[in-house]
């Protein structure tokens, strides 16, 4: 009995010892943090009303006096350490028509696609960080009388918003490999056909993130 005892107490020993010498462990190999801004104006027609034809961003405007938007998109990349980073970027807008069904919920019904900016491509060559500042100038009543065009059309009252969107994507190369690749979208919503027009930002702030790799250990028995 004390044999089987000392034979099992020396087998989960040693079962014990050969689970730590494989166990696993996550190693960061790599850091970055992404920061996402944007600004705009409201541009007014010329008026008798208004002591400026430039309203600053935050505010609601009057939609008949609006001549356009000039936004602005900022976004920046910060990684850790320096290694090969590919990004693209274009810029679309996308004119958005829903209506609310029976549960409250909104369907969409219309989408029209404007692309504003053609995709432009870049790499960097042992490199921790890149930086996109692009202005794009919205005109505000061609796409507000569109929409407007569609409803009288069809004879439908639909619920219109401007979405206008950098998109996206990168990769991080080290040592020959793809470490991290993603696709990413700053939005901001522009409502329309209604009396007055508002901005909404559509996007987080801020993003950090830790890329892991298993690591073995590898202590000796």
């Amino acid at each position: 009995m004390k044999k089987l005892y000392y034979f099992l107490l020396l087998f989960f020993f040693l079962c014990g010892l050969f689970l730590l010498k494989t166990k696993t462990q996550n190693k960061e190999i790599y850091h970055y943090q992404i920061k996402r801004e944007s600004n705009y104006n409201a541009i007014l027609k010329p008026n008798n009303f208004y002591n400026t034809n430039i309203l600053p961003s935050g505010s609601y405007y009057v939609s008949n006096a609006l001549s356009s938007y000039l936004i602005t998109f900022q976004y920046s990349f910060q990684g850790n350490k320096k290694e090969n980073l590919y990004y693209s970027y274009d810029i679309d807008l996308d004119l958005v028509g829903s209506i609310e069904n029976e549960n409250g919920q909104e369907k969409e019904i219309w989408i029209k696609n404007f692309v504003i900016q053609e995709k432009k491509q870049f790499f960097l060559k042992q490199s921790n960080s890149f930086f996109i500042q692009e202005n794009v100038m919205i005109d505000y009543p061609f796409y507000n009388q569109l929409a407007r065009s569609f409803e009288n059309t069809y004879g439908i009252t639909i619920h219109s918003i401007l979405k206008a969107k950098l998109n996206l994507s990168y990769y991080v190369e080290q040592n020959g490999k793809k470490i991290e690749e993603k696709k990413d979208t700053m939005e901001l919503d522009i409502s329309l056909t209604n009396t007055t027009s508002k901005v909404k930002e559509n996007y987080k702030k801020k993003l950090e993130k830790s890329i892991m790799k298993k690591k073995e250990n590898d202590l000796a028995i």
